[in-house]
């Protein structure tokens, strides 16, 4: 009997210590912000002297720390405009609007990117076309 009751203390002792208390883990979040440009579209063409609208939403699971764009003339190899703005919000939409005036036919990339918290990073990328008249 003694030798049950020894087994029994020892069996009940090794699944007491071998449970964690998980209220005291952390979990750190590995999940990037999501991305979803809306305007402009990927190959769309505006013309000269054309208020492009840029809009885009940007989630999070957990909370966003800085997001912003870049507007690249790749013809030209040159920034047209960009911003970057802090926000801890789990949701943003990205709204402005840029006069592009072009004297040839032009490329352009948008690249939207944010980042949270643990620097987990996410960039969406589109390309379009300009024509001068």
């Amino acid at each position: 009997m003694k030798k049950i009751n020894y087994i029994l203390f020892i069996t009940l002792g090794i699944t007491f210590f071998a449970c964690d208390d998980d209220s005291n883990q952390t979990t750190t979040d590995r999940q990037a912000p999501v991305i979803q440009i809306i305007s402009p579209q990927d190959g769309d063409t505006f013309h000269n002297n054309h208020s492009l609208k840029i809009t885009a939403l940007i989630t999070e699971n957990d909370e966003l720390h800085t997001y912003g764009f870049e507007l690249r003339n790749t013809t030209l190899d040159s920034i047209i405009a960009s911003d970057s703005k802090h926000n801890h919000g789990k949701e943003i939409e990205l709204d402005t609007t840029v006069v592009i005036n072009v004297s040839d036919h032009s490329n352009f990339e948008l690249t939207v990117s944010a980042d949270d918290h643990n620097n987990n990073s996410a960039t969406e990328t589109i390309d379009f076309h300009i024509h001068p008249m």
